[in-house]
């Protein structure tokens, strides 16, 4: 009876030196005290469910791109990698960075990490951003031991991006008809062999009739990469040079691993304004998408030189 109360008082003297919860589907270790030996589980608790970034602890309106050198950050099921480098020239980060600002304009550095929707998915407060850096990429690992089949995640423009596409900027020509501005996401599995990809417009000017610059939240699905263990993410441009592409290499993730919405939307299409200055003027549509010249009566949708859209009724 003795031994056992001993044996008793060890095991939960060997569970009071692990976090809470982290025995549960762990692998098994040995503690030794004396001549009794205790099997004990050990490891981080487990990670898993969408990434919906609210998991992550930050001041208000702020953000986080990885100047306190760690490398990468976990929501949910999924590790998210970030690049951060200092030169002669300042700073540098890349890969993804986590933000709850809410303004959706680009006038400084500081507003790369804003969405053009100024929340994130579903009206929550935090996002994801990502930065391309094509010479060492950065993406997502899927924390499950052999993977899984990714449901999706919502997607949209971060404010620089978006500003650029609109006005243009030192580096960047402003879009026009015929222009475009590509995410593409890749699947690779256990052994790290693709799986497949999967292509997102994040504006689409090639056809003047369904023509769009996304500025909500968008939901892409996964699901035809299979199973992953890795998520890789590039872009490209219809504005590309000698050294690549000229448009700002960025978007914004929310829900990774999250539900497709039942109902979504379409993209408003047909209605892009590629020529709108700062001011009063705008380009007026029909519901159709048909440009119109002047205004008619009816509902009509207006771009506005903001990139806004508008439906008013004319009568």
């Amino acid at each position: 009876m003795k031994k056992r109360f001993q044996q008793s008082l060890l095991l939960l003297f060997a569970l009071l030196l692990m976090p809470l919860g982290v025995w549960a589907d762990r692998e098994v270790n040995q503690l030794k005290f004396g001549k009794q030996i205790i099997e004990v589980f050990a490891g981080e608790a487990p990670h898993e469910g969408p990434a919906t970034m609210e998991d992550l602890e930050l001041a208000d309106e702020s953000y986080w791109n990885g100047s306190d050198g760690k490398g990468s950050f976990i929501s949910g099921g999924y590790r998210f990698e970030n690049g951060y480098e200092l030169s002669d020239y300042g700073a540098y980060a890349y890969g993804f960075f986590y933000s709850n600002q809410t303004h959706t304009t680009h006038a400084d550095w500081s507003d790369m990490y804003n969405s053009i929707a100024g929340h994130g998915a579903e009206n929550s407060k935090t996002y994801a951003v990502f930065n391309v850096n094509e010479y060492t990429p950065k993406g997502v690992e899927v924390l499950a031991k052999e993977g899984e089949v990714v449901s999706g995640f919502y997607v949209t423009n971060s404010a620089y991006s978006y500003a650029s596409i609109i006005k243009g900027d030192d580096y960047a020509k402003k879009f026009g008809m015929g222009d475009w501005f590509k995410l593409t996401v890749t699947g690779y599995d256990a052994a790290g062999e693709s799986t497949g990809t999967v292509d997102f417009y994040l504006a689409d000017l090639r056809d003047a009739n369904y023509a769009y610059i996304v500025n909500d939240w968008r939901w892409v699905d996964l699901t035809s990469l299979g199973k992953v263990k890795r998520l890789g993410f590039t872009m490209s441009s219809s504005d590309s040079g000698q050294w690549g592409m000229n448009t700002p290499a960025y978007f914004c993730l929310d829900n990774l691993g999250g539900t497709k919405p039942e109902h979504e939307d379409p993209i408003p299409t047909g209605i892009v304004n590629v020529k709108a200055q700062n001011g009063t003027a705008v380009e007026r549509y029909d519901l159709g998408g048909r440009k119109l010249n002047k205004a008619v009566k009816g509902v009509q949708i207006m771009r506005m030189p903001d990139g806004s859209i508008r439906k008013v009724m004319v009568k």
